[in-house]
């Protein structure tokens, strides 16, 4: 309770204009903390992430959202037509350090590690979906894939976890 309570200071802290240097650093460390061995990390910076991307979804979508620039300027260098290059780049939409680092904890072994995750992973979800609907198929699908293949994975072990759920058709 003490961790949800920082996040939620953190996020009300972040309504303030005055506070984008501090909440992009926040989203910075957070996002280097997801991709440590220790869930007390993570369990700290999927909360913190989720507050942040609800109370300040630009500067989430900002710090997160990677445009793969070489990979657009050989897409828009290889169309034709002057005009067409920043619509060709707006629709490639790029990579999200997010999504590309939330996978581990949603397996982390701790189970308050995981319900969190899949909180800030819904949180996540909505930002990308305001502000990229048609660029999101593939990494929808790709997330879609990965989250299949963890539940097999901890299904097909002891018994625990949501596998069983899944080979109940």
């Amino acid at each position: 309770e003490f961790l949800h309570a920082i996040a939620k200071a953190l996020g009300k802290m972040s309504l303030r204009s005055a506070n984008v240097d501090r909440v992009e650093f926040e989203i910075v460390r957070c996002l280097e903390w997801l991709r440590t061995d220790r869930s007390d990390r993570k369990l700290a910076a999927v909360l913190v992430l989720r507050e942040l991307a609800k109370c300040a979804p630009t500067a989430f979508y900002s710090k997160t959202h990677n445009v793969n620039v070489q990979h657009h300027a050989a897409t828009a260098a290889g169309s034709s037509g002057g005009g067409g290059g920043l619509a060709t780049m707006a629709g490639l939409g790029g990579t999200n350090e997010f999504l590309d680092n939330i996978l581990p904890c949603l397996r982390d072994p701790q189970p308050i590690v995981r319900v969190c995750a899949a909180d800030a992973l819904a949180e996540c979800l909505k930002i990308l979906m305001e502000r990229q609907r048609g660029s999101m198929t593939a990494p929808l699908c790709t997330l879609y894939a990965n989250m299949m293949e963890g539940l097999e994975y901890h299904g097909s072990g002891d018994g625990q976890g949501a596998g069983n759920a899944v080979d109940d058709n």
